[in-house]
């Protein structure tokens, strides 16, 4: 394999990513390096077209993005219906919430694009209302009981439904529903079916959470929050949850049972995509080109320069859209990609420089 490495940074282009391919520790590699502090720069999770259970190419998703873009696979998905397993928000909503029993590592960015990596981080919907003069049933009191899950068929039940959830549409059955667009009920509805509209949510109560629901009225402010545990400084604006753990303040770690995973492929030797953090502001997307475990992805994110890490979707996932091309493709459609965009700039030059593993 070749050697071509942008320098970091590309100051020659004024771009804040960096593209650097070459060896560390004995395996191929190809690094982005994305200095998340600078001006205009965008992180984003970008799903497939149509919502929960559909997919598409890394490509596909390439050409949507800006020209000076990175992109990579995210969180792991299910190859039976195509719906992502772990917690997932973009732009401040929540699209999806990571199963109790898997709660895998989140890696989160604020609304200042600042990076962490949490282990078992729980994400909790809750709405609240202002009636115009005060605010009154805050979100812990709203709970919701799941995000884009199917009502049961009994029992009490609180959930919330927004664009990502299959078909547009909820199946209310018994249950009492609220349309909510712009932050405002518009719709009060009993039974039948709802339509989600395609920037707000549908909130429906069964039992005796369908009292909560019928006292609502068109025109109430409503806003539905996340809550997160352990509590996030600042306003949660990007999430995406995958996993293990690999890097926890330098030291290497692989954990993947006590995450919640149960697959024994997650620990085998894979191709893999890694996001390491140098620091809150600079972040490294890695994308190991050679099967490795996840000891072995630790060790390579430490080499460069990470001291915290975490593994994303990879295996035949494994891939990297980069500056209008594939570095890799990979061996399937994806249902979810986390990218980092700067409009407006052009290819950077490149040069040729190895890395030295630490």
């Amino acid at each position: 394999m070749g050697l071509v490495i942008v320098a970091w940074p590309a100051a020659s282009a004024g771009s804040p990513i960096g593209l650097l391919r070459t060896t560390v520790l004995g395996v191929p590699v190809t690094v982005a390096t994305v200095a998340l502090d600078a001006p205009g720069l965008s992180v984003s999770l970008e799903t497939a077209r149509g919502g929960a259970g559909r997919a598409e190419t890394l490509e596909t998703f390439g050409r949507r993005l800006p020209y000076a873009s990175v992109a990579v696979p995210g969180a792991f998905f299910s190859m039976i219906n195509q719906r992502p397993v772990g917690n997932l928000v973009t732009d401040f909503h929540v699209l999806n919430q990571a199963p109790r029993a898997q709660r895998g590592t989140t890696l989160v960015f604020d609304a200042r694009n600042e990076a962490s990596i949490i282990p078992g981080l729980e994400i909790r919907l809750g709405y609240q209302i202002n009636d115009g003069l005060a605010f009154w049933e805050r979100p812990a009191y709203n709970l919701l009981h799941g995000l884009n899950s199917p009502l049961p068929r009994d029992g009490d039940s609180l959930k919330g439904f927004n664009r990502f959830y299959t078909d547009r549409q909820v199946h209310l059955g018994r249950a009492k529903a609220v349309v909510v667009e712009g932050e405002r009920v518009t719709r009060l509805l009993s039974g039948g079916i709802a339509d989600i509209p395609p920037y707000g949510f549908v909130i429906a109560g069964q039992g005796t959470s369908a009292d909560k629901i019928a006292r609502l009225k068109p025109g109430t402010w409503l806003n539905v929050q996340p809550l997160t545990v352990p509590v996030i400084p600042g306003r949660l604006r990007t999430a995406i949850g995958a996993g293990p753990t690999l890097l926890r303040q330098g030291k290497v770690q692989s954990d993947w049972r006590g995450e919640g995973f149960r697959d024994p492929a997650v620990a085998g030797r894979t191709n893999r995509v890694v996001v390491g953090l140098v620091s809150p502001n600079r972040l490294k997307l890695i994308l190991i080109q050679g099967a490795v475990d996840l000891a072995g992805a630790g060790l390579i994110a430490r080499a460069l320069g990470c001291t915290e890490a975490m593994n994303f979707d990879g295996g035949s996932s494994s891939g990297m859209w980069a500056y209008g091309q594939l570095m890799q493709a990979p061996g399937r459609s994806l249902t979810n990609v986390l990218a980092f965009s700067m409009p407006g700039t052009v290819r950077p030059a490149t040069t040729a420089s190895p890395v030295t593993p630490r």
